[in-house]
């Protein structure tokens, strides 16, 4: 086999997209989150990936397109005769994710945030006190 130069094509979407507009009587805000995916790099990890989004079957996928992970939007408006504001449009859409979670990762993640100068109680001085 002989190589072959062919163009390469990569589509992406930016992982965090916010935006916003404000008016002087009505507000809007969304929030989209396209993808995120946690791994567990852990030598010897049970579950390589700790967190990721489920992908659609496939009928879903070829009437569509791709959906963000999570999208947040919220419209408000004021009235003009008062301060109070209404919700004129409110939608949240969350993509189904999978969580997979070993005690060696989270293990490591409790290291993260625990102080290395604090001290550390035993399971029997847990049970004493």
């Amino acid at each position: 086999m002989k190589p072959c130069d062919a163009p390469i094509r990569r589509n992406f979407l930016p992982g965090v997209k916010v935006e916003y507009s404000v008016s002087a009587r009505q507000s809007a805000y969304r929030v989209q989150i396209n993808r995120i995916q946690i791994q567990n790099q852990l030598p010897g990890a049970i579950f390589p990936y700790v967190f990721y989004p489920i992908k659609l079957p496939k009928s879903v996928t070829m009437d569509s397109e791709p959906k963000p992970l999570t999208d947040i939007s919220i419209v408000t408006r004021a009235a003009g005769h008062s301060d109070i504001s209404r919700i004129k449009y409110f939608m949240v859409l969350i993509q189904e994710m999978d969580l997979k979670l070993d005690l060696g990762f989270l293990y490591a993640i409790l290291d993260l945030f625990t102080p290395e100068n604090a001290s550390v109680m035993t399971s029997e001085q847990m049970v004493r006190s």
